[in-house]
């Protein structure tokens, strides 16, 4: 359940009356990139929704610089996709205690990986690494990009989050998430809030994101069947049938992708209750009234095209989540149902990066007009020396007149001891 406003929150909330906290999150998995802006917002009723502000496609960089370049933003953040990083599910909570531990065991290095984690119900997590290399490169990106604060957060993660946030019956079922991008399919599978398994294919050419997509079910059962014997060998209780009552798609799909799924998972004697493409705008959590009439009607006809980067400004706002930076943010690591919105910089530490802005773009500008910087230095010298030779005339005339003044105090003087002696 969504909270209501007027509940009393952490002291960091973001309410109506400091002002708006507005994030960004750019999502580059699909056919177009996508990049959206989004601030907190109160509805009639008191409670909390994520207010979408921008919603922009594009498929070069100089667009999204151009984009970002207009808006005013407190945080941006990256969405890495499931073939970049390494994720996993953990069957107990991390803690920064416990992380070396769990790296340890996958074998992820810290001389090559730098690691996140967020904690689920029922103590499960999602651990989550990126290459070095990358996230330097990522992160100096952004940081061109934005001159404040940047994370880069984890698809995969960003969904199931943004799932048990909206999706009733969430805690009681057990679902699918497919994302279906331009270049892979990832699959995570949630049960009853907590992430069992999560796997991504890289879409080879040869092969169909739906073939994939069945591959991807099919070693996951694999997986939760391995799970089951081995959690029933230690009970002694019978293995239960896999199912799934839910199967949500994200991305590059359509209607019929959805009865071709269904074809093939029942042809792998995969069963399923429900197949659905993915509504962010369910439970009116996302509020899209900001949006121009056409982007509204997009989402509410193509929605799940966009549900990533829509997850990853939720999680944003939250300030929660993970973050694979070189420069990481601390990020909230427990999942909540309730809706925080939280300002994840100070206002001086906020000044200071306008400041810092500011200086930038004065750079930007003085290093694109180096002839009329040249012309001006130039010009500046000669205006110093006309100027320097006028004084220097100034100065001799007044010495000249002083020197007259003083003999002609001369001269007055020899009058007045003339007459002084008559």
């Amino acid at each position: 359940m969504l909270n209501n406003a007027n509940t009393a929150l952490n002291g960091s909330l973001t309410r109506t009356r400091f002002g708006q906290h507005r994030v960004a999150a750019i999502d580059l998995a699909n056919v177009y990139s996508q990049l959206i802006i989004a601030s907190p917002n109160i509805d009639p009723n008191g409670y909390s929704q994520v207010k979408l502000e921008k919603l922009v496609s594009f498929d070069n960089t100089d667009t999204l610089k151009q984009s970002l370049a207009k808006e005013k933003i407190s945080l941006l953040s990256c969405i890495a996709s499931g073939i970049e990083t390494l994720t996993e599910t953990i069957s107990s909570n991390l803690s920064p205690a416990n992380l070396a531990k769990h790296r340890r065991t996958y074998g992820i290095s810290n001389d090559e990986y730098i690691s996140d984690y967020l904690n689920f119900p029922n103590n499960t997590a999602m651990l989550c690494s990126f290459s070095i290399n990358d996230s330097k490169t990522t992160s100096q990106t952004l940081s061109e990009m934005h001159r404040g604060t940047s994370i880069i957060s984890q698809s995969d993660i960003a969904l199931v989050h943004f799932y048990n946030k909206i999706y009733p019956g969430a805690e009681n079922s057990r679902t699918a998430i497919v994302n279906i991008a331009s270049d892979h399919v990832s699959l995570v599978v949630v049960d009853k809030g907590s992430p069992l398994c999560v796997g991504s294919l890289k879409l080879e050419s040869e092969m169909n994101s739906l073939t994939t997509a069945t591959s991807l079910f099919q070693e996951a059962n694999n997986i939760l069947a391995s799970n089951n014997n081995a959690t029933n060998e230690e009970t002694s209780t019978p293995s239960s049938k896999l199912n799934y009552d839910l199967i949500l798609l994200v991305g590059e799909c359509n209607e019929q992708y959805l009865v071709n799924l269904r074809v093939a998972l029942t042809n792998s004697n995969i069963t399923v209750g429900s197949i659905e493409l993915f509504n962010p705008l369910i439970y009116n959590f996302i509020n899209i009234d900001a949006l121009p009439t056409r982007e509204q009607q997009l989402l509410n006809s193509e929605g799940y095209k966009y549900t990533v980067a829509i997850a990853g400004v939720a999680m944003a706002l939250e300030y929660v989540g993970i973050d694979l930076s070189i420069s990481q943010q601390p990020l909230s690591k427990q999942f909540t149902k309730e809706v925080y919105f939280y300002t994840p910089q100070s206002y001086l530490v906020k000044s200071v990066d306008l400041a810092v802005s500011t200086v930038n773009k004065i750079k930007q500008a003085v290093a694109t007009q180096t002839t009329v910087l040249i012309t001006a230095f130039v010009l500046s010298i000669i205006l110093t020396g006309y100027n320097y030779y006028e004084t220097s005339n100034q100065i001799i005339s007044l010495d000249k007149l002083i020197s007259e003044e003083k003999l002609a105090l001369g001269v007055l003087k020899d009058i007045k001891t003339q007459y002084q002696q008559y």
